[in-house]
């Protein structure tokens, strides 16, 4: 596939053409998509060149007029076990990314299976390719799917649940509340906050940042994480700087609880799954 400026041009088999006339009403249908430039039918050697605007139309589109007319383009479906898929953004921005890649013209991820499943043109297919392009949003395709992911996951759900607690109570005793007396001391919530985001949940964040910084796709998940973040390292001056206040460890809370929320929502999701 060719870029030209912000036009892409494609090639692909077509299946089902017994005469001119047929490659003819495939050309007419291709044509009168919007975001299509240019599309020829070659009865020949029953091959579709097509350049279009990605931006406004999609190939997965083009591909779904050619069969609406009752003709076909092979495809082979590509399945890839990705053991982090649970701690991916919104599975709507793993499928966006690769539905971009060139061939691709559906993506369907299984948070639940940890797998995901593509249609490529038959003469695109490149596994590498795809590996590569997970591995730059931080996820990694594995020969067999992980047994004890799920268990995993839920493991650390509740370690981080227990954290964000202590730090609540931490935070609460500090604030003079109520009297627990050791866990008073704010150092329990920054350590707290420090071990959940860059220990527990790390997959979560090294997903999220990859997806930003090398994607640019801000989804509510690449959100939370960027917030929980810069509001962890906002509580490293302002814990310095004002120790005896009730803020102290507001920064370093809000990184946990967002955390913890995340993790609640995203184990929310996976129980309503087979129910859904």
């Amino acid at each position: 596939m060719r870029k030209t400026s912000n036009l892409r041009q494609t090639s692909f088999a077509l299946t089902g053409i017994v005469c001119a006339k047929c490659a003819v009403t495939i050309d007419r249908a291709l044509a009168q998509l919007e975001g299509i430039v240019t599309a020829q039918v070659n009865f020949a050697t029953e091959r579709a060149t097509v350049v279009y605007d990605p931006a406004r139309v999609s190939l997965a589109t083009i591909v779904r007029a050619v069969q609406s007319e009752g003709f076909d383009v092979p495809v082979v479906r590509i399945s890839l076990d990705v053991g982090d898929l649970l701690y991916a953004t919104l599975v709507q921005t793993v499928e966006r990314v690769l539905g971009r890649m060139d061939g691709v013209t559906h993506v369907e991820a299984d948070l639940r299976g940890q797998q995901i499943s593509m249609d490529v043109l038959v003469d695109r297919v490149n596994r590498n390719d795809y590996v590569r392009q997970l591995a730059a949003l931080g996820l990694a395709v594995s020969e067999h799917p992980s047994l004890h992911a799920t268990r995993n996951f839920n493991l650390r759900t509740v370690v981080i649940v227990g954290l964000a607690l202590l730090s609540l109570l931490s935070a609460g005793a500090h604030a003079e509340w109520f009297d627990i007396g050791f866990i008073h001391a704010p150092l329990i919530v920054m350590m707290s906050a420090v071990i959940v985001a860059y220990g527990i949940a790390w997959r979560f964040y090294r997903v999220a940042f990859e997806t930003a910084l090398l994607h640019g796709e801000y989804d509510a998940s690449v959100i939370i994480a960027l917030v929980a973040t810069a509001s962890l390292f906002c509580g490293l001056p302002l814990a310095s700087l004002a120790t005896e206040s009730i803020f102290t460890t507001s920064g370093f809370l809000i990184a946990i609880l967002l955390t913890v929320g995340w993790f609640i929502a995203r184990g929310a999701m996976l129980w309503m799954a087979p129910h859904l």
